[in-house]
Formats: C-alpha cells, sequence, structure tokens
C-alpha cells in the first residue's frame, strides 16, 4: 500500500501557458502536485503535463472557491498548500517550509508575497503588506472561503499559526490591459455579493458597528487569520456610504503616500490610482444590480 504524500501542493489554473511551468518548477521540492485546470484553450495542459510529478485534472470551471475546494480534496497528501498559477515559491520559502513541516510544531503557515507587476517588482506600496495562509496540515483545513473572489484558506480557529519568513513571487499583472479585464471581472463578482447585502439589509453610514470590530478583533478570536481578513466578512454584510465616497480617496493616500507606492514610480501611481477606482466601482455596479431588482 503506497504511502501518503506528506506535502501536496494544489494548483488551479485556466489559460496560463506562461506562468505554469515557472509554478510548477518552483513547487517540484512537495511530494505531489495536484493541477486542476479549468478548461484551457492554451497550452496549459500541455506544458504541466510535461513534468511527471504532476496530476492533472480537467474540471469546468465553476468559480475560485469550488475549483480551490476540488483540487484541495483531490489531493492525498497531510500537508496541503494552495499556489496559483502565477505564483513562484522561492527556494528560501520552500527550505523554510520542509523544516518547518518537520519540526511538527505548527499546524498552519502563512506566507508574504513578493508581486511583480509590468514585469517590475514592486518594493513598495500596500501589496506589500499582504500576506495569506497558504500551508495547513489536512487535520486542520477547514477549505477555502465561499467568497466569490478573493478566496482565501481557512484553518480551525485551534490550529497553531506560524509566519515564515520566505517569500511567493506574485507575478500578478502582465500589462495595463491584463489589470483593466481582472478588475473588470473581480469588481462584477464583489458587486454581486455585495448587492445582496443592500438588497437584505441597505447602505449603513459606516463601514462597521463598533460592536462588530470589537468581536472579530478580541483575542478570544484569534484564529490564525489576519485582522484584515477577519474584518473581510462585514465588508459587504454592511454596505456603507461612507466606504463608496471616501473608500477610494483612503485607498490612494494609503497605497501611495503611507505606504510609499510613489517611490515605484509611474506604476505605483497606476496601481494607487486604479485601486482607487476599484474601490469605488464595485460600490457602482452593486448600486446598479439592487436598483434593477427595485425595479422589477
Amino acid at each position: 500500500m503506497a504511502t501518503a504524500a506528506q506535502l501536496s501542493i494544489v494548483v488551479i489554473a485556466q489559460d496560463e501557458e506562461q506562468e505554469i511551468g515557472s509554478c510548477i518548477e518552483s513547487a517540484l521540492f512537495a511530494d505531489e502536485i495536484v493541477v486542476v485546470d479549468g478548461g484551457s484553450t492554451d497550452r496549459t495542459v500541455e506544458v504541466a503535463t510535461a513534468y511527471p510529478k504532476v496530476r492533472l485534472i480537467q474540471r469546468p470551471w465553476e468559480g475560485y472557491a469550488p475549483q480551490w475546494n476540488f483540487a484541495i480534496a483531490q489531493s492525498t497528501g497531510n500537508w496541503v498548500m494552495t499556489l496559483s498559477a502565477d505564483e513562484v515559491v522561492t527556494t528560501e520559502l520552500a527550505a523554510e517550509l520542509r523544516e518547518a513541516i518537520t519540526a511538527d510544531q505548527h499546524d498552519a503557515f502563512r506566507v508574504s508575497f513578493n508581486f511583480v507587476v509590468f514585469g517590475q517588482p514592486l518594493r513598495f506600496g500596500i501589496f506589500r503588506l499582504h500576506n495569506e495562509l497558504r500551508c495547513v496540515r489536512r487535520s486542520q483545513l477547514l477549505g477555502m472561503s465561499d467568497d466569490l473572489v478573493h478566496e482565501h484558506l481557512l484553518a480551525a480557529p485551534c490550529a497553531r499559526v506560524l509566519k515564515l519568513g520566505g517569500k511567493v513571487i506574485h507575478s500578478t499583472y502582465a500589462s495595463r490591459e491584463e489589470y483593466r479585464l481582472k478588475a473588470d471581472r473581480y469588481t462584477d463578482l464583489e458587486a454581486i455579493e455585495l448587492a445582496a447585502a443592500i438588497d437584505s439589509g441597505g447602505m449603513h453610514v459606516a463601514p462597521f458597528s463598533l460592536r462588530a470590530v470589537i468581536g472579530v478583533a478580541l483575542p478570544r478570536r484569534r484564529d490564525g487569520r489576519s485582522l484584515r481578513e477577519r474584518l473581510r466578512p462585514l465588508k459587504n454584510s454592511r454596505p456603507s456610504y461612507l466606504t463608496w465616497y471616501l473608500g477610494p480617496v483612503v485607498r490612494f493616500v494609503v497605497d501611495y503616500v503611507i505606504c510609499l507606492g510613489f517611490m515605484d514610480g509611474r506604476t505605483g501611481l497606476f496601481l494607487a490610482r486604479s485601486g482607487a477606482a476599484y474601490t469605488y466601482t464595485r460600490y457602482a455596479k452593486a448600486w446598479a444590480l439592487h436598483g434593477a431588482r427595485e425595479r422589477r
């Protein structure tokens, strides 16, 4: 009887022929690599299956979270790491992850990212603050959140979580046109969630109630998620005029000024302006959806 793999890395892919090879190369340190392809029309499947360690499964695309949860269910390791097709695990992170798993003192690991935008590594800006839970012991793994977009891995509340120093390199946008296409798709999905919240609870003045903020911030509620992740469910549950109109300004100032995005030159300015527009657009689309339903 074959011994189960210790570490499984799962990847979901959709038309990623330019990136999938580098992603898999960086994941070869794992005992198992599972790639779930959502119906690519380019050479993604051909590139992925050139690696003997890869187990490729083709499954029609049903959304980010369902695709991730399917991929996780197909893996066999007692540790599971998620990796997007446009991400690369650095050698430092691979070694650190292996060492941490062998030490067996934690149940889940968070990682930070180095972002590459338009072929330029970002040195500053709000993206540099990003970190995520990416590797979890299967016995503590709750799967992927059900967000339509910006889904994230979930661990049991009792999981012992460690933030690793190694990085994942995320080549997120190759061009401004790619950014615009992704932003349009993502704001469409976020607007669906936000419109449902407006339908059920209306619009508020403040983005969060004080009770809700205290509830997610209390130490007893700490479950391995960052404060940003614990606040995320409130983002759409309490739609706010303040967030709609002041959110874009706050986003720009935080990204471009406080997080020194201006140090990344034109790319930093583009991302700060686009991030502000994104914040406004998700509300504008949600309000349009809500209005269309009201008129029926």
